[in-house]
């Protein structure tokens, strides 16, 4: 099993500027990664942003580590203990980081023993729930408002006729021009994202496509783009190869 590695203190992190980043960068994400290190970026002695392995965040995205925190407060409820502060106040350091299930698994549990007047602390443990309920709920207007502002960004795209649109290998392209490589870009379509808004005209895209409903579709899909993508490798290398 992989041990969780020491993550670096903040006040022993190396500051960076913006352009030093920029600069080394193929050195600092080296570093980072082999001497297991973080870097604060950081313009006019002003700390912004930091720079750090991503190993760093795996224990926050495990799957597992929403199950820890609800078996962890069904521990701690009822305890006559130091205990219950102490989950209390780690749900509510880490609220930003769990995910919806187990939230709504923390209220439900909360809910559950309040009914028992006699629970030890049980004002403290309704005002958690409470605000269990009001982060929850802050949560979904914002994933609502996130969608109606896609929708208005993605406007006049789908004004302008666009199709598709794909952000992600805007990166690709940018590392790759830094390093003097050549870069390309295959995309799959899985969706529509404005389909079921007010922006959407025409019938859905399983009326349209019917063909994509077929079992297996996006697989042999997804296989012929990687077969396409190799091909492309090969292509470049050879033209590398031809000082072309």
């Amino acid at each position: 099993m992989e041990q969780f590695k020491y993550i670096q203190p903040l006040d022993q992190m190396a500051r960076i500027s913006r352009t030093e980043l920029g600069e080394k960068l193929d050195e600092i994400l080296d570093k980072a990664d082999k001497d297991n290190v973080g870097f604060v970026i950081t313009d006019e002695g002003k700390d912004d942003l930091v720079l750090c392995p991503i190993r760093w965040m795996k224990c926050i995205y495990d799957d597992d580590f929403g199950c820890i925190v609800n078996s962890a407060l069904r521990y701690a409820i009822g305890r006559h203990t130091y205990m219950p502060s102490v989950v209390m106040e780690f749900v509510r350091k880490y609220l930003s980081v769990l995910d919806s299930k187990t939230i709504c698994v923390m209220i439900e549990d909360i809910e559950r023993e309040a009914e028992f007047e006699t629970l030890d602390k049980r004002g403290d443990w309704l005002k958690l729930r409470d605000d269990l309920k009001t982060y929850y709920s802050e949560m979904l207007q914002k994933s609502e408002n996130s969608k109606a502002d896609q929708y208005e960004r993605m406007k006049p795209w789908v004004d302008a006729g666009v199709k598709m649109v794909e952000n992600e290998s805007s990166a690709i392209f940018i590392i790759a021009k830094r390093l003097g490589l050549r870069a390309g870009s295959i995309c799959l379509s899985m969706g529509s994202m404005i389909e079921g808004t007010e922006y959407y005209v025409g019938p859905d895209s399983g009326t349209a496509y019917p063909q994509t409903q077929e079992p297996g579709y996006f697989k042999a899909r997804e296989k012929r783009c990687c077969e396409v993508a190799t091909r492309a490798a090969e292509i470049l290398d050879e033209w590398e190869k031809q000082g072309r």
